[in-house]
């Protein structure tokens, strides 16, 4: 029997040690937190009490132990040290370090779409966030953001010059790229992603999905990803053609591959920036329902060694999928600890027989969160916008996240208008 080795328990780590099992492939969970705080701990086979930043101390025990192959969920930081403890032991790994870096610098990738005809924000180029001359020639509102942090950290919204002057502060201070800062337009339109899967240097389009954040909220915390997005003929004529090059400039050849798009007031089509993993959204795993296609095992694959063929790619999407894949992102609006989080039993009771169900909740109580973090997501699929309505409708009647003053948190998203 195989034996893998999943570092951490974030996003989408449960569901890989669910179907790594049902391959019949051993699986271990290794992170620093005990089991009761650690979701993949609660199915694996083993578990491991190790922090995924000790590569040397991991590679030793998984020598030991006779490890197989290492993979991890959707986090860039767990990605990166899932790929070292790759190169430590000699094991696959779909990605190089030269393309990685693509995914990794925001200017990197940017400069390639540009390199590509691929539509991207425009840019203001900033040396010297004190220089009057350049500081004057800017529209607002801008969006400034470091090249190299996911997960909207760093990121600023600014409508006037002293919150341009605070948010590069903001961006410096968790950059390991300080000198250089993307100040670009900020594009006022609907947001979507795309997601990829490579074989041999060859891409195919899986779904586009539309990611709505709920009124009133951040633009950049998305609520809700739906693969029906209405804008698929769009997408195909202004982006797919082109975007294809940047991936094969960059060396993505095996794995999943995504891409942020955003709209402007013309509806013309952007490309923000690029993930060469899991999408935080954990939208691919309703595709097995909405498309036939496996995104986790297609996945788990490119670590155990298992090697695609162009002819193994699935169909690239070139109309609207009829059913609904949904991932409902829950996220808190106020910072605080976490003293209860109710409901959960009760929708995961409600639809325990809808096998594409599956409820993601890495936040427990006694968490203290800061402002704007992901604590869960629920993923299912259906038929229709009003079957899809119907069930977030059950969610945001049975869920809440309650801090210590009793107060609930969590952002519903109920703008099902949304939703095409």
């Amino acid at each position: 029997m195989k034996k893998l080795l999943v570092l951490g328990s974030n996003f989408g780590s449960t569901e890989i040690v669910k179907r790594a099992k049902e391959r019949d492939i051993y699986t271990i969970v290794t992170d620093y937190y005990d089991k009761s705080k650690s979701n993949a701990k609660m199915f694996c086979d083993e578990c491991w009490d190790i922090s995924i930043t000790e590569t040397e101390k991991l590679a030793e025990e998984c020598i030991k132990q006779g490890v197989d192959a290492v993979i991890c969920g959707v986090s860039e930081f767990s990605s990166e040290m899932t790929f070292k403890l790759c190169d430590r032991l000699g094991l696959p790994k779909y990605c190089s370090w030269e393309s990685w870096e693509y995914a990794r610098n925001k200017r990197k990738f940017k400069d390639l779409c540009i390199k590509n005809s691929v539509p991207v924000a425009f840019d203001y180029f900033i040396n010297d966030i004190n220089d009057e001359e350049i500081i004057n020639a800017i529209e607002f509102p801008v969006v400034v953001k470091p090249v190299d942090c996911g997960g909207n950290v760093g990121v600023s919204i600014c409508d006037d010059v002293d919150e341009l002057k605070k948010a590069f502060v903001k961006a410096q201070e968790v950059t390991s790229h300080k000198e250089t800062i993307i100040c670009e337009r900020k594009l006022e339109g609907e947001e979507f992603a795309a997601i990829y899967a490579l074989a041999e240097g060859e891409a195919s389009l899986i779904s586009l999905f539309a990611m709505h954040c709920k009124d009133g909220e951040p633009t950049n915390c998305y609520s809700l990803d739906v693969t029906v997005t209405g804008k698929l003929e769009d997408y195909l004529k202004q982006i797919d053609p082109h975007i294809k090059k940047v991936f094969k400039e960059a060396g993505f050849k095996e794995g999943l591959v995504w891409i942020e798009v955003m709209t402007d007031k013309n509806q013309h089509m952007h490309v923000l920036e690029t993930g060469y993993r899991l999408p935080g959204g954990m939208i691919p795993y309703t595709f097995e329902r909405v498309c036939g296609f496996n995104a986790i095992d297609w996945y788990i694959d490119c670590f155990m060694g298992i090697k695609h063929r162009k002819e193994d790619l699935p169909v690239p999407q070139n109309a609207e999928y009829s059913k609904y894949g949904v991932s409902y992102l829950i996220w808190n609006n106020k910072p605080g600890i976490i003293k209860e989080i109710k409901g959960l039993d009760f929708i995961e009771k409600k639809f325990e027989k809808k096998e594409d169900f599956l409820v993601d909740f890495i936040r427990k109580p006694g968490y203290d969160l800061p402002p704007y973090s992901l604590m869960g997501e629920i993923m299912f699929v259906t038929d229709s916008k009003q079957d899809t309505v119907d069930v977030l409708n059950i969610i945001n009647n049975s869920i809440g996240v309650f801090g210590l003053d009793g107060e609930d948190v969590m952002i519903h998203f109920d703008n099902y208008y949304k939703i095409a």
